[in-house]
């Protein structure tokens, strides 16, 4: 019998994947890692959920977003910040002309003066009204502070910003990123008789932003989204330290300021730590907004926001930022030696979980001290009776 081989068979036909098989693969990992690195982060790393809605000001810097309402919270607190129309930290509207017997205070700084992460009431701004006001002498403070501002941004609004308020004091914070700030800004350099404007505006990311905070989404993620929160944190931070070895650097090369690099003190012969940043331009910016405040009639009363390291252990930075013959013109204050004296493992005057700005108590012991001091040195009108 004869046998009969079978045909070979051929192999089955393989199946191509539709065009879209591997991006739909990579979309949902992407997620995937978005939404682990999301709820990991809430569940055993928090971040500091602490957005700060600036836009780009008329004088080339950054302002607050008039009118913007949101969220910040951290671990310890969770309040709401609130912007006027002239995009100040009041919950009030802007003031308007100056009557006769107004008293006025501009408050220039940082986040500090703002008021991050405390509740309007509870911030630096609304204390020092409300501790003016039970020492005899009412006076409206007017906040123009903006998170990350140094030196040369508050010189850039005297002008356009503070002026049109005919303010009788200008109280300007010095923090230990103030250095830093003047010389990455580049919106002024030294010069023989002052700082001299550089021209440039200093907008890091703005354009950026102000695309970004036309989507909910983007506004839901930075008060809600831990992971971008992180992630920002990190980005703002590397830029900032990029920007300023460069301009530093640049400094010391002849191209912009002198005296960038860090240098002996001339009082102690210690070296300068590098946050100090450019000491001459440091000195030569806040004598220029003290001489720009006295033209308007507001002298210019500077106020130390101690560094810290625990509940009992604070600081000080201003001598290191400005020299003493500056200090010895233009009236000053700090909370330091307060601190000091209430350090205790037991009481909180930093928050420790978020960006470390003051607590509720921390912001009353500085503006009491902020008022003892300029009612001390008889820096504002006398009121009238």
């Amino acid at each position: 019998m004869a046998t009969t081989l079978a045909e070979p068979q051929s192999p089955a036909p393989t199946r191509r994947r539709p065009w879209w098989h591997w991006p739909l693969i990579a979309a949902a990992v992407f997620l995937y890692a978005l939404l682990f690195g999301e709820f990991f982060l809430r569940l055993l790393a928090p971040q500091a959920l602490v957005p700060r809605y600036v836009t780009a000001g008329p004088e080339g810097v950054r302002a607050n977003i008039a009118g913007a309402s949101f969220r910040q919270w951290t671990p310890e607190v969770d309040v709401t910040v609130r912007y006027n129309d002239a995009g100040q930290r009041d919950d009030r509207p802007a003031l308007g002309p100056r009557t006769p017997g107004d008293c006025r205070i501009a408050v220039l700084g940082d986040s500090y003066f703002v008021g991050f992460e405390s509740s309007y009431p509870d911030s630096f701004a609304a204390r020092l009204e409300e501790a003016l006001g039970k020492r005899g002498h009412p006076c409206r403070v007017v906040n123009f502070s903006v998170s990350g501002f140094g030196h040369a941004e508050n010189l850039r609004i005297l002008e356009s910003r503070v002026r049109p308020y005919h303010p009788d004091l200008l109280l300007m914070s010095v923090h230990q990123t103030d250095g830093l700030d003047n010389v990455r800004s580049g919106l002024y350099t030294t010069g023989p008789d002052g700082p001299e404007p550089t021209g440039k505006s200093f907008l890091p990311g703005i354009a950026i932003s102000d695309q970004l905070n036309k989507l909910a989404l983007y506004r839901w993620a930075q008060e809600n989204s831990h992971l971008y929160s992180a992630l920002r944190e990190w980005a703002g931070s590397m830029g900032k330290r990029v920007l300023a070895v460069v301009r530093l650097q640049a400094a010391d090369e002849g191209e912009g300021n002198d005296g960038g690099e860090i240098v002996p003190d001339s009082a102690t012969g210690d070296v300068l730590p590098a946050w100090v940043g450019n000491p001459a331009l440091n000195a030569q910016l806040v004598a220029e907004i003290d001489r720009e405040g006295k033209a308007m009639g507001a002298p210019l009363m500077l106020f130390e926001i101690p560094t810290t390291g625990s509940r009992t252990r604070y600081v000080g930075v201003m001598d290191r930022l400005l020299p003493a013959p500056l200090l010895e013109t233009i009236p000053h204050a700090s909370p330091l030696a307060r601190f000091e004296q209430m350090a205790s493992p037991e009481v909180q005057l930093y928050l420790e979980r978020g960006h470390r700005h003051w607590t509720a108590l921390g912001n009353r012991v500085a503006a009491d001290v902020a008022a003892d001091a300029i009612l001390g040195q008889k820096l504002l009108p006398a009121p009238p009776q």
